[in-house]
């Protein structure tokens, strides 16, 4: 009988160690499907990541190349419109000397035009010529500034080419 007992106890032993290792088991696996899930969750928010770095990649792509495509349709209208302006350039150079040797022609013709180009220029017209040119806004707002100013209220004019007041 004793045998049998201890079988019995031997046997519960044993099955009991059984069940223990298979819970273990079980736990390990959960636990091991538990990680997986977790890894699992971890790539899936990886792949998300790396899919909206690619969406705004690809967006910053196509924007700069939008960009590139403006910037070269520019290029090409600005080297169309200096082609247009270089002709016109030369079309105008073309006229000028045109125009210069018709003048010679007519000066070297003419003993009337001769001699009203070799006369002295009257004065106001010297004046005219003596002026700076004027280079912009600025350079025109600074002469007009400078030059002639108004006098004060009550005061006459003074004519600056005969130095006297106006009447």
């Amino acid at each position: 009988m004793r045998f049998a007992a201890r079988g019995a106890i031997s046997t519960r032993r044993c099955g009991m160690k059984t069940k223990l290792a298979a819970l273990a088991l079980i736990a390990l696996l959960g636990l091991a499907l538990h990680i997986q899930n977790l890894r699992l969750d971890t790539a899936r928010a990886r792949q998300e990541q790396a899919m909206q770095q690619r969406d705004t990649a690809q967006a910053a792509l196509t924007k700069a190349n939008e960009i590139l495509e403006r910037q070269q349709q520019l290029a090409a209208e600005h080297a169309r419109q200096r082609a247009e302006q270089l002709a016109e350039q030369q079309r105008l150079e073309r006229e000028l000397a045109d125009r210069t040797r018709h003048i010679r022609r007519l000066h070297s013709e003419n003993e009337k035009l001769r001699a009203w180009a070799d006369a002295v220029m009257p004065e106001p017209v010297i004046r005219l010529r003596e002026r700076p040119a004027l280079t912009g806004a600025d350079a025109y707002r600074q002469r007009l500034r400078d030059t002639d100013a108004l006098p004060a209220t009550g005061q006459q004019p003074t004519d600056k080419r005969r130095s006297q007041p106006v009447d």
